[in-house]
């Protein structure tokens, strides 16, 4: 029996329905951002709102969802995230029925373009990319101003479930805020931002091959003169991740002899972000450590307690984004030097990834990880933050990956 997602019924769906909010998480797997696809800008943020939903009903009602089931969007939802009128600290009745209107038009242009769009992905075993179905259904229902999508089988496992199936053989995953991009006017800035953010976790600079941009923008046959490249999809796309996201991007050239092949994003977290991140990643720490009698002290002492290693167990197995902060680590790096020699950083880090991979047992028998350790140093420093501190949410949060 399918499962409307999202309401529960029609009759009364905008007084029930499971609302997408601006500070909920779009949590999707890595290839995602950097696969290609052609989709309405509208249709894109709709998508997300919608993952959104799909996750906020598992998590809230205790239910499975599946590729069978329906999610609902209402134009009300829809518009207050949307419009940047909704950011209006009083809103007139005038501004409300503005907002509705623009949405339900937004909603109905919607259904009217869709397409069953496909998504091309890369496989490193073959030359040609996946096509990958992401929606199959679309409809606008009038009566209730909301419209119900549903999407395909094969694009689940994009955006469903993932901390969960966390393993060795689980594909890498990132989360963004939805209020950092539903505001963007270009599909670039947002395709953009989501393929920076897939990097953030491990570095703050990224060189993309010209080609292989070209090719995930879907501009390998428009822009051809790099000047047009860039003041049409570049520097759009900086200005409104600079002025709508929660990220400072900037680019350069990267030449072989006079050619551009490659071009290199320099990004990073705005301070205020950085700052109310990482402060309440310790914060939550610390309540943990407290709530469980564990010492806890601001300055880290109590990580150097000569009886530390009672208040801990280190770790069986190791995600991939706990896998790259341990590895980014320099104070890790140090204390495990034993299996690396005087190898350069970037060597060090790949034998050390293999070994957290396949040998975390000599790790632990050399000296027993401490986690919390070197996730509040990285924390310190502002380099992993906690996201989210709804507690419905923990399992999205870095300090619980």
């Amino acid at each position: 029996m399918q499962k409307i997602i999202g309401s529960q019924g029609l009759e009364d769906y905008t007084q029930s329905n499971t609302r997408a909010k601006l500070t909920d998480l779009v949590v999707t797997r890595n290839d995602f951002p950097t696969a290609r696809y052609s989709i309405d800008l509208n249709l894109e943020k709709l998508m997300y709102c919608a993952m959104i939903i799909v996750r906020k009903n598992e998590l809230q009602n205790k239910t499975s969802i599946t590729y069978d089931d329906f999610i609902y969007v209402s134009s009300e939802n829809f518009g207050e995230l949307t419009s940047p009128m909704a950011r209006k600290e009083v809103l007139t009745a005038t501004d409300k029925r503005e907002i509705q209107r623009n949405a339900e038009t937004a909603l109905k242009r919607i259904y009217t373009k869709f397409d069953n769009p496909t998504m091309l992905v890369k496989d490193g075993e073959s030359d040609e990319p996946a096509k990958v179905p992401m929606m199959t259904y679309c409809h606008y229902d009038k009566a209730t101003k909301c419209i119900k999508v549903r999407f395909a089988k094969e694009f689940f496992e994009y955006f469903y479930d993932l901390v969960k199936k966390v393993d060795e053989k689980t594909k890498s995953f990132s989360s963004h805020e939805l209020k950092h991009i539903i505001l963007f006017n270009s599909s670039y800035s947002l395709r953009l931002y989501r393929i920076l953010m897939s990097y953030m976790w491990r570095t703050s600079e990224v060189t993309i091959d010209l080609e292989e941009l070209r090719w995930m923008l879907e501009c390998e046959d428009k822009y051809k003169e790099l000047a047009n490249f860039k003041s049409r999809v570049l520097n759009v796309a900086q200005d409104e991740i600079n002025e709508l996201s929660n990220i400072n991007v900037s680019f350069e050239n990267v030449k072989n002899g006079k050619e551009v092949v490659a071009i290199k994003f320099i990004f990073n977290l705005k301070t205020e972000y950085k700052e109310q991140g990482h402060i309440k990643f310790i914060d939550k720490m610390k309540k943990g450590y407290l709530a469980a009698a564990i010492p806890f002290s601001d300055d880290g002492s109590h990580f150097k307690a000569p009886d530390r290693i009672k208040h801990f167990k280190p770790p069986v197995k190791v995600s991939p984004k706990q896998i790259s902060t341990l590895v980014n680590c320099k104070e890790f790096l140090l204390d495990y030097g034993y299996f690396l020699g005087n190898l350069d950083e970037d060597t060090s880090k790949v034998i050390m990834r293999t070994l957290l991979t396949e040998k975390l047992d000599k790790l632990n028998a050399h000296k027993p990880i401490d986690m919390d350790y070197y996730f509040w140093l990285q924390a310190k420093r502002g380099i992993i933050t906690n996201s989210n501190n709804d507690k419905k949410d923990d399992q999205d949060t870095d300090y619980q990956d």
